[in-house]
């Protein structure tokens, strides 16, 4: 599954293969838009900093975003404003606005890989109408200028549309080369292609164990989606969550501006320009990682819903991109643990470029001892009674899927597994995650090294993937993303 991103400018770096450093000021776990902005802000403080990550720059699901930048994002505000307050959702937008200034500060051209464009939140449905009037009511009590703009606005059949105008659309991988460049001009040293093992405090600093060596930092940001560390509770408080994308070939001026609808089954669409050629990327049909039944069968509903509606278009490519909720629709950002040398960003839902940088900034600007007022509203919020009632609920999903439930997982393998399928079945006590992919038989742990989840295939993706908290391994049992730190054990074919 490939990104049209793919192709596009690959950070630069002299030497990322090398071992860490042996010690640092800060240490940076991730080399996407929250570990990037980060590093190039405290790199340009003065600060000796080093860029840890387990692959390239944007690997992750910054280089497999929609490249959106808004501050209208869907039934956000008004999100923030019901799980959280008025007051923290001010902050959020807060944020927002600063994350927004802070990558158009890159100074990247106007052109095909950088556009302004309005924003527009849409609703098909009576129900989605009532979301969208309170996301307007939110965004203008809290000064933003929104506006109702007329149906014929919007691709979609819409009840109601909300527009905001002046908002930004990126090639992700572009804006990921820009960061890497800073970073490097300011004096961070990157570290790609090694996975973190262990993060730990030891009095004033952190050790870090990486498959390269260790290192020694006097603080560590953890940006790496979901956490590898868990000193506060965010495995509790997210959920993983992975969206199809799929890009078209369509005639000039198909779409105009970025859209969203909010009701049952969001939709999200941009267009994009590559080397003259218009595009139209459109993203949805997600699903709690790990818990659908067929994720093929979700990205041919994505693909036929763009095709109802732009029956012209060609398809061109598709992936998946995955991001983490919170429970009340705000991130997770700063110190945990109670020594404050460790400090995650996460549970963006879907806008991290926006909110991911302003996440990074101030967790940069804490560990620099002026944290702004906005960070403090919006980070250290007080859990409310919704917050736990959410909690309960999710974490409830949760149990039945540990490897005491196995039995409903698992099947008897009495059929040979056809090319791209994958099962559980059971080896006397053992759970083992068996696949067909390239014409290869394999035979790996079904239980994930992280908190001992029964994994699930993937027939999109031909992954096998964890529904406790997202971690998701390949085929051959190779970790490719989430909390989890190790590989899969392989299992002997028999």
């Amino acid at each position: 599954m490939t990104s049209i991103w793919d192709a596009s400018a690959v950070p630069q770096l002299d030497d990322g293969q090398g071992p860490p450093p042996e010690e640092c000021d800060v240490v940076v776990v991730g080399a996407g838009v929250v570990g990037l902005s980060a590093a190039v802000r405290l790199a340009r403080a003065g600060r000796r900093v080093a860029v840890v990550a387990d692959g390239e720059p944007g690997s992750g699901t910054t280089g497999r975003s929609t490249g959106k930048l808004t501050l209208l994002q869907g039934t956000r505000l008004s999100q923030v404003r019901h799980g959280a307050s008025l007051e923290v959702a001010g902050a959020y937008l807060e944020a927002g606005r600063v994350g927004l200034d802070w990558l158009a500060a890159l100074g990247l051209p106007e052109g095909e890989a950088w556009r302004t464009a309005p924003a527009y939140t849409a609703a098909t449905t009576e129900d989605g109408a009532a979301k969208v009037q309170a996301e307007f009511e939110t965004a203008s009590a809290l000064g933003l200028p929104v506006q109702r703009a007329d149906a014929s606005e919007s691709p979609f059949p819409a009840e109601l549309v909300v527009r905001l105008d002046g908002q930004l659309m990126a090639d992700p991988m572009v804006l990921v080369a820009r960061l890497v460049e800073e970073a490097v001009a300011a004096g961070a040293i990157f570290v790609t292609g090694c996975r973190v093992t262990r993060v730990e405090v030891d009095g004033d600093l952190v050790h870090l164990t990486t498959e390269r060596g260790s290192l020694r930092a006097g603080h560590a940001i953890v940006a790496t989606g979901s956490p590898i560390v868990d000193r506060g509770g965010d495995f509790a408080r997210l959920k993983a969550s992975r969206s199809r994308v799929a890009v078209f070939r369509v005639p000039s001026g198909t779409l105009r501006g970025m859209h969203l609808t909010v009701d049952a089954e969001p939709r999200s669409l941009r267009p994009v320009t590559r080397d003259g050629v218009d595009y139209l990327l459109a993203a949805g049909s997600a699903s709690v990682v790990g818990r659908a039944h067929s994720t093929a069968a979700l990205a041919e509903e994505l693909r036929a819903a763009v095709l109802e509606r732009f029956p012209e278009a060609e398809p061109v490519a598709e992936w998946a991109a995955q991001d983490y909720e919170s429970l009340d629709g705000a991130p997770y950002a700063g110190p945990v643990g109670s020594a404050g040398r460790i400090h995650v960003a996460t549970g963006f839902g879907k806008w991290g470029l926006t909110v991911g940088a302003a996440a990074a900034l101030g967790v940069a600007e804490g560990i620099l001892d002026h944290r702004p007022d906005w960070a403090d509203r919006l980070f250290d919020r007080r859990p409310t009674l919704g917050d736990a009632a959410t909690a309960i609920s999710w974490n409830a999903q949760v149990a039945g899927r540990l490897v005491s439930g196995l039995a409903s997982s698992a099947v008897i393998g009495d059929r040979e597994l056809e090319e791209g399928e994958g099962r559980v079945e059971v080896e006397g006590v053992h759970p083992v995650a068996v696949s067909r992919v390239g014409g290869t038989e394999r035979k790996v742990s079904a239980i994930c090294t992280h908190l001992g989840g029964v994994l699930a295939w993937n027939d999109a993706e031909c992954s096998w993937d964890c529904p406790l908290h997202g971690s998701r391994f390949a085929a051959d049992g190779r970790r490719l993303e989430g909390p989890a730190e190790r590989d899969l054990e392989p299992r002997a074919r028999p």
